[in-house]
């Protein structure tokens, strides 16, 4: 019995050793945040505009998304049928609410003349209108580059009515999948492209 002991004391050490060394040597975790972007281009001038509680206010819904993308860990595609999780790149807030302030952002910068604003204006105030959105991919795919695809209704609050309801597209560059800090530009740099298609059509209904 004693001699079993005696064998079996070196290779618990080896496995302790091994161990720890996972533990110690686990790289950090890196969080990354989607950004908005000023609107190029766009100059707001006083002069000839319409008082600002006269102009139609429009609330921005949040963004619905697919559970498999709302997680705290960047959701990469391998194949149409394989997703990956990064182990340590993750995102550093619900990407969904960070979706949901940036396209409010973009929307409050490039629209003229509409007020934007989050559901909270329904407690003070009735909106004109509605903007409800859902995103059915935004993920970097197997070709290494970042597909966006989603759908967008404008909704007359007045009546609860469908104005509008779009679907958009859209894709990347290709990217270095291993370049986090790029692959969250390229997002946010995809979600500037979408806001900017939403604000000219919304811009041409409500005017």
């Amino acid at each position: 019995m004693h001699r079993y002991s005696l064998m079996f004391r070196p290779a618990l050490w080896v496995v302790l050793l091994l161990l720890s060394g996972c533990v110690t040597g686990s790289p950090p975790v890196r969080y990354y945040l989607l950004t908005p972007k000023p609107a190029l281009g766009t100059i707001k001038t006083a002069t000839g505009q319409t008082p600002l509680l006269q102009q139609p206010l429009l609330v921005i819904e949040p963004v619905e998304l697919p559970p498999y993308l709302n997680r705290a860990h960047i959701v990469t595609r391998s194949s149409s049928n394989h997703l990956q999780l990064a182990q340590f790149e993750q995102w550093g807030d619900t990407l969904r609410d960070n979706i949901s302030r940036v396209l409010l952002e973009n929307l409050s910068n490039q629209l003229e003349g509409i007020r934007v604003s989050p559901p909270t204006a329904l407690l003070q105030e009735r909106p004109s209108y509605r903007l409800a959105s859902q995103i059915g991919q935004f993920e970097l795919g197997p070709d290494n580059r970042v597909t966006l695809q989603a759908r967008w209704r404008l909704l007359d609050s007045q009546n609860s009515k469908t104005v509008l309801s779009e679907q958009s597209r859209f894709m990347s560059e290709p990217l270095n999948p291993s370049d986090h800090d790029g692959l969250a530009a390229s997002m946010s740099d995809l979600l500037y492209r979408w806001s900017q298609e939403m604000a000219s059509v919304v811009q041409v209904q409500l005017r």
